[in-house]
């Protein structure tokens, strides 16, 4: 007997697997927790802040930037894909965001 396995079948199992080990980590993330019931996806220490200042708004917007540089994942901020970095060099990216302005802010 012959058996014939597609392609589709094997993507879909395999995102399938996949999909069931990420649930499966953000389950036993959520076990020691008493705030987060089923799953836990953010990680301690999360907060929101309030952006009082355009100085601070672009520290933090260069902060979010630079975290792909900082993990060793790229050379260079715009060149992760999935960062806004690249729309503010005025660069083809697959993310479509509203820039705002940089004024010359006094450091």
């Amino acid at each position: 007997m012959n058996v014939i396995i597609n392609n589709e079948y094997l993507f879909f199992r395999s995102i399938t697997n996949a999909a069931e080990r990420i649930l499966k980590l953000f389950e036993e993330e959520a076990e020691p927790s008493k705030r987060h019931k089923y799953y836990k996806f953010w990680q301690e220490g999360n907060h929101a802040i309030e952006l009082f200042s355009e100085k601070f708004v672009w520290d933090k917007i260069n902060y979010i930037h630079n975290n792909p540089v900082e993990a060793g994942l790229v050379n260079k901020a715009h060149e992760w894909v999935y960062s806004s970095a690249s729309n503010y060099q005025k660069l083809e990216s697959i993310i479509e965001v509203e820039r705002i302005s940089q004024r010359l802010i006094p450091y």
